[in-house]
C-alpha cells in the first residue's frame, strides 16, 4: 500500500497539470471556486465515496451532489 504523502502527491500532481493552462484567474474567488470543481472532479473520477440513494447516478448529478454538500459545510 501507497504511503498517504504519495497519494497525497498524486492528486495534488492530477491538479497541477489541469491547472497549469490556467495561469492567471480573476479573483482569488474565482481561484477558489475553480480549484474546488477541479477537485470535485478528480474525486468523482477516483470515486472514494458514496452517495446514498443509487449506484447508477450520472457524473453531473454527483458533482452537484458532492458541491452542494460542500456549500453546506
Amino acid at each position: 500500500m501507497a504511503a498517504p504523502v504519495n497519494i497525497l502527491e498524486q492528486d495534488l500532481r492530477a491538479i497541477k497539470r489541469v491547472t497549469r493552462p490556467m495561469f492567471t484567474f480573476t479573483s482569488p474567488r474565482c481561484t477558489g471556486n475553480v480549484l474546488a470543481g477541479l477537485e470535485l472532479m478528480h474525486m468523482i473520477h477516483k470515486k472514494p465515496f458514496a452517495i446514498d440513494s443509487a449506484d447508477d447516478i450520472l457524473v453531473a448529478n454527483q458533482f452537484y451532489a458532492l458541491a452542494a454538500q460542500d456549500r453546506l459545510i
